[in-house]
């Protein structure tokens, strides 16, 4: 097992150091290559384990997405970004649910829960394209700081459905539970960040004498508090670790510039888990029986549902059409709706894979035309300095 997991890391920064593709790209094709179906290096199929391993690791990259999300880029563009993260997510969700009901006559559920999962944009690949060119910062701001805000929400509107499909059977939920439970995960998660970002702030400097090393281990403590106490208290844990390092991130504390170096290597090596470990559970031989599921989904998502929330996100913004047609073609997809798409399977809810393969081929999709494509729309449009 160890040596299989060695030559994936070996493949990958090999192939990635050779080609102008996006790391997560290679890692994601690292794990289908050495999965069951192809190599059969490594063979990996547990949904439960997989959904609570990508799940801790989101914690790290969305704590670390936080930190790296600095006030003064939000306050520029916090009006339209905070549209894009919350009610564009809404929107986003809604559409592609009405048209995967009607285009694929899916069960109404299924397509709502397919378009909650498919709602939110990828903070890790849309940094690691847009960071490479030079960009109008106002117009990069928005998409960066939108791609790492929205992850909560679709993450929250994910777990309510999932809550609801799985209370179904028993007693069905009332609309004003639901919504309580909805408005307590958001609120009640980004509260309890916030308040324990401060407090972790404050006695930051009680632990100032410690060396780098030990000062590291309270860190990763305060990354795995985060998510722990909302969770116990029943709210967002992974949307109180985005604001916990948001507060952290924008505040003065001992060793912080040896700390960014550390998230950096965390945020990367926890991508790379990520992908990996989603491409183990891919089976490239059932792609054929979602290739149009999938390819319906990338096309209604990318086409229709990402241009009608940018519509509405950025309707009283003074944003020309040709920003906003590059802020349409940069909602990456990536690893939280992969993430996302293994829920359902750990739930009991996707037995025969159909809502991940479709998930996973769509992510795919958007990952390899947007992703590679993107720079060339931005030429293309004047919207960067060669």
């Amino acid at each position: 097992m160890f040596q299989g997991i060695a030559l994936v890391l070996f493949a990958i920064v090999i192939i990635a150091s050779r080609f102008k593709v996006p790391f997560i790209v290679i890692a994601l094709f690292a794990g289908i290559l050495f999965g069951s179906d192809v190599i059969g290096l490594i063979k990996f199929d547990d949904f439960v384990t997989a959904s609570k391993v990508a799940n801790y690791a989101l914690v790290f990259v969305l704590f670390i997405a936080g930190f790296g999300t600095k006030k003064d880029k939000l306050k520029l563009v916090l009006a339209p970004a905070m549209a894009l993260s919350t009610l564009g997510v809404i929107i986003t969700a809604t559409v592609v649910a009405i048209l995967l009901r009607f285009i694929l006559n899916l069960d109404i559920m299924v397509a709502i829960l397919i378009g909650c999962i498919i709602a939110s944009t990828d903070a890790a690949a849309t940094f690691s394209i847009l960071r490479t060119r030079s960009f109008n910062p106002k117009l990069s701001s928005m998409v960066e700081v939108e791609s790492a805000t929205n992850d909560p929400m679709g993450i929250v509107l994910t777990t309510v459905v999932i809550a609801l499909m799985v209370s179904s059977s028993d007693v069905a939920l009332g609309q004003g539970q639901i919504i309580g439970n909805l408005l307590w995960q958001i609120l009640g998660g980004a509260a309890i960040g916030i308040g324990l970002g401060y407090i972790i702030v404050f006695f930051s400097k009680f632990v100032a004498k410690l060396d780098k090393e030990y000062y590291y281990v309270f860190l990763l403590a305060v990354i795995m508090f985060s998510y722990g106490l909302a969770d116990f208290f029943k709210a967002n844990g992974i949307l109180s670790a985005f604001f916990a390092g948001f507060i952290l991130g924008n505040s003065s504390f001992p060793h912080k510039l040896e700390v960014d170096d550390l998230f950096n290597a965390i945020a990367t090596f926890g991508n790379v888990v990520i992908f990996v470990m989603l491409g183990l559970l891919v089976s490239p031989k059932e792609f054929g029986s979602i290739a149009l599921s999938g390819s319906v989904l990338f096309l209604v998502l990318t086409f229709v549902a990402r241009p009608v929330a940018v519509f509405f996100g950025t309707f009283f913004t003074k944003n020309t059409i040709k920003e906003k047609t590059f802020i349409c073609w940069s909602g990456l997809r990536g690893a939280v709706p992969i993430v996302l798409a293994t829920y359902p399977a750990a739930a009991g809810l996707d037995p025969d894979r159909f809502i991940f393969n479709t998930v996973f081929l769509a992510v795919l999709m958007s990952l390899l035309i947007q992703g590679v494509t993107i720079g060339k729309i931005a030429d293309k449009l004047s919207l960067c300095s060669k």
